[in-house]
Protein backbone atom coordinates (compact mmCIF):
# COMPACT_ATOMS: atom_id res chain seq x y z
CA UNK A 1 0.00 0.00 0.00
CA UNK A 2 1.43 3.44 -0.89
CA UNK A 3 1.34 5.96 1.56
CA UNK A 4 1.32 9.41 1.02
CA UNK A 5 4.74 10.83 2.32
CA UNK A 6 3.38 14.22 3.15
CA UNK A 7 0.43 12.97 5.44
CA UNK A 8 2.70 10.35 8.08
CA UNK A 9 2.87 11.50 11.37
CA UNK A 10 4.24 10.92 14.52
CA UNK A 11 2.75 10.14 18.25
CA UNK A 12 5.17 11.63 20.52
CA UNK A 13 5.12 12.38 24.49
CA UNK A 14 6.06 15.35 26.03
CA UNK A 15 6.70 15.53 30.29
CA UNK A 16 6.63 18.72 31.73
CA UNK A 17 7.04 19.59 35.48
CA UNK A 18 4.77 22.63 37.08
CA UNK A 19 3.96 23.40 40.75
CA UNK A 20 0.77 22.54 41.56
CA UNK A 21 -1.73 24.75 44.10
CA UNK A 22 0.44 23.03 47.30
CA UNK A 23 3.49 24.27 45.32
CA UNK A 24 4.56 20.71 44.83
CA UNK A 25 6.38 19.92 41.63
CA UNK A 26 4.03 17.49 39.43
CA UNK A 27 5.13 15.68 36.41
CA UNK A 28 2.49 16.06 33.49
CA UNK A 29 2.51 13.83 30.35
CA UNK A 30 1.49 15.27 27.43
CA UNK A 31 0.43 12.70 24.28
CA UNK A 32 0.48 14.69 20.77
CA UNK A 33 0.58 14.18 17.23
CA UNK A 34 3.15 15.66 14.46
CA UNK A 35 3.55 15.40 10.57
CA UNK A 36 7.06 14.08 10.29
CA UNK A 37 9.14 16.83 8.60
CA UNK A 38 10.11 16.60 4.67
CA UNK A 39 13.69 16.82 3.92
CA UNK A 40 12.70 20.23 1.61
CA UNK A 41 15.54 21.63 -0.73
CA UNK A 42 16.28 25.20 0.97
CA UNK A 43 14.95 28.58 -0.92
CA UNK A 44 18.87 29.08 -1.83
CA UNK A 45 19.25 26.02 -3.47
CA UNK A 46 15.95 26.35 -5.27
CA UNK A 47 16.81 29.25 -6.48
CA UNK A 48 20.53 28.20 -7.27
CA UNK A 49 18.86 25.21 -9.57
CA UNK A 50 16.61 27.62 -11.41
CA UNK A 51 19.78 29.77 -12.16
CA UNK A 52 21.69 26.72 -13.30
CA UNK A 53 18.22 25.73 -15.55
CA UNK A 54 17.82 29.16 -17.36
CA UNK A 55 21.67 29.50 -18.28
CA UNK A 56 21.93 25.84 -19.74
CA UNK A 57 18.44 26.92 -21.58
CA UNK A 58 19.71 30.58 -22.56
CA UNK A 59 22.79 28.37 -24.00
CA UNK A 60 20.99 26.30 -25.88
CA UNK A 61 18.50 28.87 -27.59
CA UNK A 62 21.75 31.23 -28.52
CA UNK A 63 24.03 28.36 -29.58
CA UNK A 64 20.74 27.39 -31.84
CA UNK A 65 19.88 30.82 -33.10
CA UNK A 66 23.36 31.41 -33.97
CA UNK A 67 23.43 28.41 -36.00
CA UNK A 68 20.38 28.75 -37.61
CA UNK A 69 21.94 32.28 -38.68
CA UNK A 70 25.15 30.88 -39.43
CA UNK A 71 22.94 28.10 -41.86
CA UNK A 72 21.77 31.16 -43.98
CA UNK A 73 25.05 32.66 -44.23
CA UNK A 74 26.40 29.97 -45.95
CA UNK A 75 23.37 29.28 -48.01
CA UNK A 76 24.27 33.18 -48.76
CA UNK A 77 22.07 34.12 -51.94
CA UNK A 78 19.28 31.62 -51.45
CA UNK A 79 18.59 33.37 -47.80
CA UNK A 80 19.00 36.44 -48.90
CA UNK A 81 15.91 35.82 -51.54
CA UNK A 82 13.87 33.92 -49.02
CA UNK A 83 14.14 36.81 -46.34
CA UNK A 84 13.51 39.46 -48.76
CA UNK A 85 10.61 38.45 -50.28
CA UNK A 86 8.92 37.10 -46.74
CA UNK A 87 8.71 40.36 -45.47
CA UNK A 88 7.95 39.46 -41.83
CA UNK A 89 7.71 42.14 -39.66
CA UNK A 90 9.85 42.95 -36.72
CA UNK A 91 6.46 42.29 -34.54
CA UNK A 92 5.84 38.77 -35.99
CA UNK A 93 9.77 37.77 -35.85
CA UNK A 94 9.96 38.90 -32.10
CA UNK A 95 6.99 36.49 -31.30
CA UNK A 96 8.63 34.21 -33.39
CA UNK A 97 11.77 34.44 -31.36
CA UNK A 98 9.71 34.17 -27.94
CA UNK A 99 7.61 31.51 -28.35
CA UNK A 100 11.14 29.65 -29.88
CA UNK A 101 12.66 30.56 -26.91
CA UNK A 102 9.45 29.14 -24.29
CA UNK A 103 9.18 26.17 -26.37
CA UNK A 104 13.12 25.65 -25.68
CA UNK A 105 12.50 26.14 -21.86
CA UNK A 106 9.46 23.56 -22.15
CA UNK A 107 10.95 21.10 -23.79
CA UNK A 108 14.49 21.26 -21.31
CA UNK A 109 12.35 20.77 -18.15
CA UNK A 110 10.11 18.29 -19.84
CA UNK A 111 12.68 15.84 -21.54
CA UNK A 112 15.20 16.17 -18.55
CA UNK A 113 12.83 15.42 -16.07
CA UNK A 114 11.10 12.53 -17.92
CA UNK A 115 14.29 10.73 -18.62
CA UNK A 116 16.78 11.60 -15.51
CA UNK A 117 13.67 12.34 -12.61
CA UNK A 118 14.86 16.06 -11.87
CA UNK A 119 16.88 19.04 -13.90
CA UNK A 120 20.61 19.62 -14.23
CA UNK A 121 20.22 21.93 -11.92
CA UNK A 122 18.65 19.60 -9.53
CA UNK A 123 21.55 17.42 -9.81
CA UNK A 124 23.85 20.54 -9.05
CA UNK A 125 22.36 21.06 -5.71
CA UNK A 126 21.29 17.14 -4.53
CA UNK A 127 17.89 17.55 -5.42
CA UNK A 128 15.28 15.48 -6.42
CA UNK A 129 11.95 15.54 -7.80
CA UNK A 130 9.35 13.28 -6.41
CA UNK A 131 5.34 12.71 -6.15
CA UNK A 132 3.47 13.02 -3.03
CA UNK A 133 4.18 8.87 -2.52
CA UNK A 134 7.89 9.35 -2.96
CA UNK A 135 8.34 7.68 -6.18
CA UNK A 136 9.07 9.35 -9.45
CA UNK A 137 6.47 11.43 -11.24
CA UNK A 138 4.58 10.11 -14.38
CA UNK A 139 5.63 11.57 -17.42
CA UNK A 140 1.84 13.47 -17.57
CA UNK A 141 2.52 14.99 -13.75
CA UNK A 142 5.99 15.79 -15.33
CA UNK A 143 4.24 17.22 -18.28
CA UNK A 144 1.65 19.77 -15.78
CA UNK A 145 4.82 20.43 -14.05
CA UNK A 146 6.41 22.24 -17.50
CA UNK A 147 3.28 23.54 -18.29
CA UNK A 148 2.57 25.51 -14.84
CA UNK A 149 6.09 27.00 -14.39
CA UNK A 150 4.24 29.40 -17.27
CA UNK A 151 2.09 30.81 -14.59
CA UNK A 152 2.39 34.45 -13.76
CA UNK A 153 3.24 33.83 -10.33
CA UNK A 154 5.72 30.85 -10.41
CA UNK A 155 8.99 32.45 -10.51
CA UNK A 156 7.84 34.37 -7.22
CA UNK A 157 6.57 30.61 -5.63
CA UNK A 158 10.11 29.73 -5.84
CA UNK A 159 10.47 31.31 -2.55
CA UNK A 160 8.50 29.00 -1.15
CA UNK A 161 8.95 25.45 0.30
CA UNK A 162 6.03 23.95 -2.77
CA UNK A 163 5.96 26.39 -5.90
CA UNK A 164 3.55 26.92 -7.98
CA UNK A 165 4.82 24.26 -10.18
CA UNK A 166 5.05 21.87 -7.47
CA UNK A 167 1.34 22.26 -5.95
CA UNK A 168 -0.26 21.68 -9.60
CA UNK A 169 1.92 19.09 -10.16
CA UNK A 170 1.65 17.12 -6.65
CA UNK A 171 5.54 16.98 -6.65
CA UNK A 172 7.97 17.28 -4.35
CA UNK A 173 11.36 19.13 -4.70
CA UNK A 174 13.46 17.50 -1.62
CA UNK A 175 16.93 17.33 -0.77
CA UNK A 176 18.40 13.69 -2.27
CA UNK A 177 20.29 12.64 0.39
CA UNK A 178 17.99 13.62 3.40
CA UNK A 179 15.08 12.00 1.53
CA UNK A 180 17.07 8.68 1.01
CA UNK A 181 17.55 8.86 4.76
CA UNK A 182 13.49 9.46 6.04
CA UNK A 183 13.08 6.18 3.79
CA UNK A 184 15.69 4.63 5.11
CA UNK A 185 14.07 5.76 8.57
CA UNK A 186 10.77 4.85 7.59
CA UNK A 187 11.66 0.91 6.40
CA UNK A 188 13.66 0.32 9.56
CA UNK A 189 10.14 1.69 11.29
CA UNK A 190 8.10 -0.90 8.97
CA UNK A 191 10.87 -3.46 10.06
CA UNK A 192 10.12 -2.93 13.69
CA UNK A 193 6.53 -3.29 12.96
CA UNK A 194 6.62 -6.37 11.49
CA UNK A 195 9.01 -7.85 14.09
CA UNK A 196 6.42 -7.10 16.42
CA UNK A 197 3.57 -8.90 14.82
Amino acid sequence: MKRNITKISRKATRIQKDKNSEGQWIETEFYYTYLEPLPYTSIAKRILHRIVDLLLIQLFFATSVFSVMLLFALIGESAKYFFTHLQISDFLLGLIVIVYYLSCSFFYYTIVEIVFGRTIGHMVTGSIVVNEFGEKPSVSKILLRSLARYTPLDSISAFEKRALHDQFSETLVLNKKGFETFLLNLEMEQLDIDKKM
